[in-house]
């Protein structure tokens, strides 16, 4: 083993600790976003309803 191997395998420990906490990090992102996503689909169908109920309102008084 020479001497700069310790250094490599320091350098590559280091690398694979941070590509975790990364992909850590960007799970964490796209739970949020799913989250964020639900929650827009479930205004659009409010929004959705309103707007029905709206223009079939309109409609029935003409």
């Amino acid at each position: 083993m020479t001497g700069s191997e310790p250094k490599a395998m320091e350098d590559l420990e280091a690398q694979i600790a941070y590509t975790e906490k990364m992909l850590n990090d960007l799970s964490d992102v796209v739970v949020s976003q799913g989250q964020e996503i639900d929650r827009l689909k479930a205004e659009i169908e409010i929004l959705g309803r309103q707007i029905l109920q709206l223009t079939e309102g309109e409609a029935g008084s003409h």
